[in-house]
């Protein structure tokens, strides 16, 4: 059935706690109320999506303070983002926002090729998810390390957590769920060694509870931990997923391979950078304050996740190498 959305926002006896219908309304009519809230309920997410996007787009920072929705935490800045990503005209009606959801980290030739097979062959939003990983990973495993030698080397491993949150309710804060995770003998497994010159400085992402396994990593590499700085996400009470506190920083540590002491600025230990919207992306200020510290040398990001900055060599699944 065609649905009017522009009616379907205004339901006669709809309130904000109920819908109160008439005593004699017919099955007919009853029905196509219920289809109208249905086809609302499917379109919500998109709607906030939009809207979300056109805010940040045109008030940029004023956008967080212009609502206070009782949301789960990054509902909106998701819902903005994969709305950023899959542009209206693309859009399936005949699948839902989750399956837009899990192709929208792919470039736009990846989405419309999973979309339609979605599509065509009805698949699940987690078989949707599943074939999107399998490209990730494909991508990513034929993607060779680059031959260079680097003195500085800036990685955010994808860590694989022993509890990847599949459950309903908890789909956008699965990391598997927006790029293909790595075990820790994989990440190991990689020969950044050979990427480092004999003295160099490696800058190594760690949630708190990869702690442990990101000085394993950074040892199996070849670098001596020395320090680290730790980023204030600036969501107080937010952040919702830890098992025993609310965990509202990252830290990145710092190891040092020979002698290589830096030659620039120096800061606070404490960053406090407001939190991305994507999964896991990292603040371009980290990557700044690294050229501050190093103001000489060939560097490299590993795992980047978008366009070349300046300056710097990339690799990883998502970078676009320059």
């Amino acid at each position: 059935m065609s649905v009017n959305y522009k009616k379907a926002l205004s339901l006669p006896g709809a309130t904000k706690t109920a819908l109160v219908l008439p005593k004699n309304i017919s099955f007919d009519e009853w029905q196509e109320v219920g289809q109208k809230i249905i086809s609302c309920t499917h379109s919500c997410m998109w709607w906030l999506g939009d809207w979300w996007a056109y805010g940040e787009n045109k008030y940029g920072e004023r956008t967080s303070q212009a609502v206070d929705i009782d949301l789960a935490p990054n509902t909106l800045t998701d819902a903005g983002w994969v709305a950023r990503k899959i542009e209206s005209t693309r859009r399936r009606v005949n699948l839902s926002w989750s399956h837009h959801r899990e192709v929208a980290a792919l470039d736009p030739a990846e989405q419309d090729k999973l979309l339609k097979e979605a599509e065509e062959k009805n698949l699940t939003r987690c078989e949707v998810r599943k074939a999107t990983r399998d490209l990730k990973t494909i991508k990513r495993d034929a993607e060779p390390l680059p031959t260079n030698k680097y003195r500085v080397i800036y990685a955010d491993p994808p860590w694989k957590y022993s509890d990847e949150r599949n459950l309903d309710g908890y789909d956008s804060n699965a990391a598997s769920n927006s790029y293909p995770t790595m075990s820790l003998d994989e990440i190991c497994a990689l020969p950044i060694t050979d990427l480092a010159v004999k003295d160099s400085v490696l800058f190594l992402w760690a949630t708190a509870p990869m702690l442990v396994d990101a000085l394993t990593v950074m040892d199996e590499w070849g670098f001596e931990y020395k320090t680290h700085i730790v980023w204030d996400k600036v969501k107080p009470g937010m952040g919702g997923l830890g098992h025993y506190h609310n965990t509202n920083h990252e830290l990145l540590l710092i190891g040092v391979r020979g002698s290589y002491l830096p030659n620039g600025e120096k800061f606070d230990s404490v960053q406090v950078v407001k939190k991305l919207k994507r999964h896991s992306e990292k603040p371009e200020h980290f990557r700044t304050l690294i050229d501050s510290m190093y103001t000489s040398g060939i560097r490299i990001e590993l795992f980047r996740r978008g366009d070349s900055p300046d300056g710097w060599a990339v690799w990883g699944n998502e970078a676009v190498p320059i």
